[in-house]
């Protein structure tokens, strides 16, 4: 009776035991499948980046064609009727000077201001991918305790098994033990009952044998009761730490999400002002 109680809770425990690498893989899915999106939207960022890298020099180039065109077509349509009609080199040159200057600040005030687009847009791509490193490392560093956590199930498991197959063992050696003692006890009580009038005679063999068992079986019960505390401690010590592991990682899988949640709102946020 006492082993079927025994090997029930091994089956409860085992239960318990499945369940929670259960819970741990499930959450290792949950983690992996969230480090892969951050990397995916690290790579989104650098290739719009890289795309608008692109298009502001495609616009630079843009400006600087369109002015090319418009200050040869206020020479065309200014300075030649200019030079043809009053052949005066002081205003044609004096044009020419306020032409070139209006030109050089023209591209000056668009290199400057695509100048200052991109470096802000930099400085925010730049911001973004801190945050989605430092976000990659949390979540590698909580891949890390998850292993750590699977490790120590695997060995509290194994160690388990060993406790539980030593136990086994002690509860058949003391089954025998109290077997063979119940037999010698029964031939004992016999020969008390044949010898009853010769006391002196009594078979001390016997009595030494008994003696021994009795002994041995003291020594089993100890050893029973021993490794029944250790397995109620390694239970104990398993929960407790299995519970801490949990509660951290839950705690670090809140900041984890709010992290991913506070990068998803600032990349919504930059993508709508440019």
């Amino acid at each position: 009776m006492h082993l079927r109680e025994e090997l029930d809770r091994e089956r409860e425990e085992r239960n318990y035991f499945q369940l929670e690498r259960d819970k741990v893989q499930a959450f290792w899915d949950v983690t992996q499948r969230q480090l892969q999106g951050a990397k995916a939207e690290l790579q989104t960022l650098d290739k719009e980046r890289e795309e608008t890298d692109i298009k502001l020099q495609i616009e630079i180039k843009v400006v600087s064609t369109y002015l090319y065109i418009l200050f040869e077509d206020i020479y065309v349509n200014e300075w030649v009727p200019l030079d043809a009609e009053a052949k005066n080199e002081s205003m044609y040159s004096a044009l020419q000077q306020d032409l070139e200057n209006l030109g050089k600040t023209e591209v000056s005030r668009v290199r400057d201001y695509w100048s200052s687009v991109i470096k802000a847009q930099m400085e925010t791509d730049k911001a973004v991918y801190e945050d989605a490193k430092a976000l990659i490392h949390t979540t590698e560093k909580k891949i890390e305790d998850l292993n750590e956590l699977k490790q120590f199930n695997a060995d509290q498991t194994s160690n388990l098994k060993i406790l539980k197959k030593d136990l086994t063992q002690v509860l058949q050696e003391n089954q025998q033990v109290t077997e063979h003692l119940t037999r010698v006890q029964e031939e004992i009580a016999v020969l008390q009952n044949k010898t009853k009038y010769r006391p002196k005679k009594f078979d001390n063999k016997l009595e030494t044998e008994l003696n021994n068992l009795a002994f041995e079986h003291e020594n089993l019960q100890k050893r029973y009761k021993e490794l029944q505390l250790e397995v109620a401690q390694l239970h104990k010590t398993s929960a407790e730490t299995i519970e801490k592991m949990n509660s951290k990682a839950d705690a670090k899988h809140s900041q984890m999400e709010k992290k991913i949640e506070q990068l998803t709102e600032k990349m919504q946020k930059d993508l709508l002002l440019c």
